[in-house]
């Protein structure tokens, strides 16, 4: 394991018991990170709504979006390259309240609100979601899924890929959702 402190990221290499290095080629790991990354939803196809209330109590839904497009992120409070979405997060949802914004995590409703309060996090954020999770088949994180005005998958990214700690995480996250949803 390789650690750099000051970047806050880590590098594990895993090994076989006999130190020889794995017969899978690039083609079948790209492959095979490419659908952990899939969601059981394709695109096109209706995305149940989430059922659950945002950390104030009240009822979340973004079916109750009714002509908007919503944007889901799908994190959890250790995650680093959630942590470094936040701030792209919040400023995307500050310009664009034209989009309905959420965020879900299978964290504790109080481990939810720690990291709201420590990361400054101003989304409705959706706590407890181990099922939601589930139904779409949420396994890396982060992952950023839109869903148009009629409930519909349009997109999904995961692994930090749109938004991270490059200066242009906002530009990214708004030229993705731009493409994806055909208007900007």
């Amino acid at each position: 394991m390789r650690k750099d402190t000051d970047a806050k990221t880590a590098d594990v290499q895993l090994k076989p018991a006999d130190d020889k290095p794995p017969k899978v080629s690039l083609a079948a790991m790209q492959k095979m990170l490419a659908d952990y990354a899939t969601l059981s939803i394709k695109v096109g196809a209706a995305v149940p709504d989430i059922s659950g209330s945002g950390l104030d109590g009240k009822k979340v839904t973004h079916k109750a979006a009714s002509g908007k497009y919503s944007l889901l992120s799908f994190y959890f409070s250790e995650c680093a390259p959630c942590i470094a979405e936040v701030p792209d997060l919040n400023a995307f949802a500050a310009r664009h309240p034209d989009v309905n914004l959420l965020a879900v995590t299978f964290d504790s409703t109080e481990e939810a609100r720690a990291f709201k309060a420590k990361h400054h996090f101003e989304v409705t954020t959706v706590a407890d979601a181990h099922g939601y999770i589930s139904t779409l088949g949420v396994k890396a994180y982060p992952t950023l899924v839109i869903i148009d005005p009629a409930g519909k998958l349009v997109a999904s990214k995961s692994g930090g890929v749109i938004s991270t700690v490059a200066p242009d995480g906002l530009k990214n996250l708004e030229r993705w959702f731009e493409a994806s949803t055909h208007h900007g």
